[in-house]
């Protein structure tokens, strides 16, 4: 998988994920209050390009991220260390 599609895979999914509403919004209300006054720092073993594009749909773009990363070489995602 070429990393512009696995991009294009993670904006997706990010966007379904806000459409299937799994995320209430009263925590991303929640959420944006402890952003304003600083607060926030997000903790997920999610992929962190899966994670930021979720923050980044619902208006948390700012917050502090703390999550995992595939990394991979230029030929696919299957030969990941």
């Amino acid at each position: 998988m070429a990393e512009s599609t696995y991009e294009r895979a993670v904006r997706d999914t990010a966007g379904q994920l806000i459409a299937r509403r799994r995320v209430t919004a009263d925590a991303v209300v929640v959420a944006a209050t402890a952003a304003t006054a600083g607060r926030l720092i997000v903790v997920t073993a999610a992929e962190r390009r899966l994670a930021r594009a979720f923050l980044d749909e619902v208006g948390l773009g700012d917050a502090k991220l703390l999550a995992s990363e595939v990394e991979c070489d230029a030929k696919s995602v299957h030969e990941c260390p």
